[in-house]
């Protein structure tokens, strides 16, 4: 300590050097590490914020991901849901039509039976007129004479039955 109290060493550039190396520390302990400290801590701030953010923004993207796949997984039970109700309506209209055209051939073919029927009445009533009057021309030739009506309308049921 002595040394340092000495004129001579005073001058010497050791000490200059040592006072310029404290002087130096001083100022930048109180200047430029604050300073320092301040742009570390704004800079371990904003790191920090970002990562919040990035977290943020990753539990949003996952909700939106479960939101989508329930929206999917919802859309996907509709299109099924249509396309069996449209299978259901498609089978259900094939079956009304079928009933439907079951009904309109059992109607026709009752008109057919009916017309077929009417038409057998009329031919053999036809054929019961052609017989009478076959009977009144065959009994005039051979009776020579006429034959009232009655007699043949008779005569040619008697034949009807005996064609039946």
């Amino acid at each position: 300590m002595e040394m340092l109290l000495n004129a001579e060493y005073l001058h010497t550039q050791a000490f200059w050097l040592v006072v310029s190396f404290v002087a130096l520390l001083a100022i930048m302990w109180k200047f430029v590490t604050p300073m320092l400290t301040e742009t570390l801590d704004a800079r371990a701030n904003q790191i920090r914020e970002d990562l919040d953010r990035a977290a943020t923004l990753k539990t949003e993207a996952e909700q939106m991901l479960q939101t989508y796949e329930k929206q999917l997984k919802t859309a996907q039970a509709e299109a099924t849901d249509i396309v069996a109700q449209a299978r259901k309506e498609a089978e259900d209209l094939a079956a009304k039509r079928t009933k439907e055209l079951e009904a309109e051939l059992t109607r026709k073919a009752d008109v057919a039976a009916k017309s077929i029927e009417q038409a057998k009445e009329k031919a053999m009533e036809e054929l019961k007129q052609e017989v009478t009057n076959m009977t009144i021309l065959a009994t005039e030739k051979v009776v020579g004479s006429m034959m009232d009506a009655k007699s043949a309308e008779k005569f040619a049921d008697q034949a009807i039955k005996e064609l039946n």
